[in-house]
């Protein structure tokens, strides 16, 4: 019986010591913690986007050049005359800048042009009665032909017989003689093509220039390019 006994009390204490060592362990447990909302924050700032034209602008330097840039070069041979041709003085389209003697080219010009005058004023009196139709194309190609204007453009002739008939007179060499003289006085004359400045000069006026020589350039500044 006292055997029993000690079973009984051997049991009551495990049973107590076990209960006593789970209550230690729990004792270590933490309590749940329920997670508070927090406010998030974002990490990248956003915007919405807006598609329009925008304009680069890329810093560059280096020269400037214009697009309208001529050098000015001596078509004859003679003494140059221009007291405004200096660096730096502005043009209109037309002016001239300055032109090379021609007293003789101007003297065989009119030489031909008085050649050619006499010649179709005879022409004129012969149509009247051979060509009544043309008469009065060629009185009025006789009245422009004058000393001091350029030479008026040929009259059309679509008769074949007509032209042959101009051609056996030397009409044609007499007027062309004329026209070439013409051409070769305007190159006497430098005329600007544009509105620009003469950023260039090599020579003053009274100086004696060749064919073939460069003596100024001639540019426009209003509109220039990037090299």
């Amino acid at each position: 019986m006292k055997e029993n006994k000690r079973k009984i009390i051997r049991n009551l204490l495990i049973i107590v010591l076990a209960f006593l060592l789970v209550k230690f362990i729990m004792s270590f447990k933490q309590e749940n913690i329920i997670n508070t909302l927090t406010e998030s924050r974002k990490l990248v700032s956003t915007e919405i986007v807006e598609l329009t034209d925008n304009i680069v602008k890329i810093p560059i330097s280096g020269k400037l050049k214009s697009v309208s840039e001529i050098n000015i070069i001596s078509e004859v041979s003679g003494v140059f005359q221009g007291d405004r041709f200096k660096t730096g003085i502005k043009f209109t389209k037309g002016d001239t800048l300055g032109y090379i003697k021609h007293d003789e080219v101007k003297n065989n010009l009119n030489s031909q042009k008085s050649k050619l005058l006499n010649q179709v004023s005879r022409l004129v009196s012969e149509i009247k009665f051979d060509y009544p139709e043309s008469y009065d194309i060629w009185l009025n190609f006789m009245s422009n032909i004058q000393f001091n204007k350029l030479l008026p453009n040929l009259p059309k002739v679509s008769n074949s017989k007509f032209k042959n008939y101009l051609s056996g007179k030397e009409f044609y060499t007499a007027y062309y003689s004329a026209k070439t003289m013409e051409d070769k006085l305007s190159k006497h004359f430098i005329i600007s093509n544009f509105n620009g400045i003469l950023s260039e000069v090599n020579i003053k006026t009274g100086t004696i220039v060749v064919f073939g020589q460069k003596i100024g350039t001639f540019k426009d500044q209003s509109i220039l390019e990037f090299e």
